[in-house]
Formats: C-alpha cells, sequence, structure tokens
C-alpha cells in the first residue's frame, strides 16, 4: 500500500497529507477487496499501513486511538480500517478548522478596511524582515540534534503557522511575543549556541514592540521596556 516514494513526496501540511493518505489506504483496500484471495492473504500490507498512520499521527498530532491486533487477521485488519476511519474524522475537523480560519482572517481583512476593528499594522519591510528570521528560525532547529523530538515537531508547526498567518494587518501580537519563551528553551537547551535562535527573536521583538508603540501611539523611538529585553 505504502512505500518511502509515497512517503517522501507528501506535502508538509498536515491536511493535504492526511488526505493522500486516507485516498491511498481506502483504493487499496477497495482493489484488495476485489481480488479473488481472502482479504487475508494482505494481511501485511494492512500491518504495514497500521504502522505507517500510527506514526503519521504521531508526527502530525492527530487525535487517532490505535488499539492493540488481535490473533485474529480479520478482526485485525476491521481494526486497522477503523483507524483509518477515524483518520477521515480528523481529516474533517481540520478541513472545518481550515475553513473557519479563512473566514475570520477574511473577516477581519475587510474590518480592518471598513475601519471596523482597531489592527497592528507592519511595514512592508518588516513583515519581510520578520518572515525572513522565522524562516531562520525553523531551519536552525531542523537541523539540531539538540532539541527533543517532539518538541521540535511542536516548534516547527508553530513556527509554520505563525509564518502563515503573518500579514501586515493583525489584530493581536501575542503569538509574537511567545517566541520568547521559545527563545529561553532554546537557551536552556544549547546555551550559547542557541545564539542563532536567541538574535532572530530578538530582532522580531524589536520589530514588533515598534510596531504595538506606534499603533498605541507612545513616543516615537520610545525602547522596549528592560524587563522584556532581559528575556530575549
Amino acid at each position: 500500500m505504502f512505500d518511502d516514494a509515497f512517503v517522501d513526496k507528501l506535502p508538509e501540511e498536515v491536511l493535504p497529507a492526511a488526505q493522500k493518505v486516507k485516498a491511498k489506504f481506502d483504493a487499496s483496500d477497495e482493489a484488495i477487496s476485489q481480488k479473488e484471495h481472502s482479504v487475508e492473504a494482505y494481511y501485511n500490507a494492512y500491518l504495514k499501513a497500521y504502522g505507517l498512520l500510527q506514526a503519521f499521527a504521531s508526527a502530525k498530532e492527530l487525535d487517532i486511538t490505535f488499539p492493540e491486533l488481535t490473533e485474529s487477521k480479520m478482526d485485525s485488519i476491521l481494526i486497522i480500517r477503523q483507524a483509518f476511519f477515524d483518520l477521515g474524522r480528523e481529516i474533517t475537523k481540520l478541513e472545518k478548522n481550515k475553513a473557519h480560519s479563512l473566514l475570520e482572517s477574511t473577516k477581519f481583512h475587510f474590518s480592518t478596511k471598513f475601519g471596523g476593528v482597531f489592527s497592528y499594522e507592519f511595514s512592508k519591510g518588516d513583515l519581510q524582515k520578520i518572515e525572513a528570521m522565522i524562516d531562520g528560525i525553523g531551519k536552525f532547529v531542523a537541523g539540531s540534534d539538540e532539541f527533543d523530538q517532539g518538541y521540535k515537531s511542536r516548534l516547527l508547526k508553530r513556527l509554520k503557522k505563525l509564518q502563515g498567518d503573518s500579514s501586515k494587518k493583525v489584530g493581536d501580537l501575542d503569538q509574537f511575543w511567545g517566541l520568547i519563551g521559545e527563545a529561553g528553551i532554546a537557551r536552556a537547551n544549547l546555551g550559547g549556541e542557541a545564539k542563532p535562535v536567541v538574535d532572530r527573536v530578538r530582532e522580531i521583538v524589536e520589530i514588533v514592540w515598534r510596531t504595538q508603540a506606534r499603533a498605541e501611539e507612545l513616543p516615537s523611538g520610545l525602547e522596549i521596556p528592560s524587563v522584556w529585553k532581559n528575556d530575549v
């Protein structure tokens, strides 16, 4: 059903990747069901599919239950099919979340156009710099072996979402301020070697502070409060 070539071509984004995994299993399962041999004859293929799904769900943090298989091959295949059915439910939730996110971002975008909502606005240059800094942090973290794999996966997902959500106008800046904590974790793990992360977070925070200060009509050139500077 699945091989390395298939996995290597999967998209990074969880939704399209999950859709491809589900479609591949469904097509293979349907083809096997129509063969003259019994389904049990393809038991090893189902086992490999189950293993792949467990690894995929763990990496993408999907809410899928994986019961122990039984001595009966047919019963075990039914368990495996149920797991892929559960993958379908996760896909439905992801699709709903994506649609909701699009709706909210579109509503916010046009609300700012109509002047109906407060927003912070980055300059084009600042936004490009933030995106470059986030990209640099992501590459550093992805290439480091010093981070726990679970934490690395969560952080890379957060950075990707942050990059995807970045726009000239935003309703709040909390997601950017949250990077201060990530810089602290990087420093705790790597010490001085975390400098590439810490420096980039510092640059992002300084841009965010200038943007927030401008929106709040604070005096021009006001330095970032030391309580935040010390954190990064």
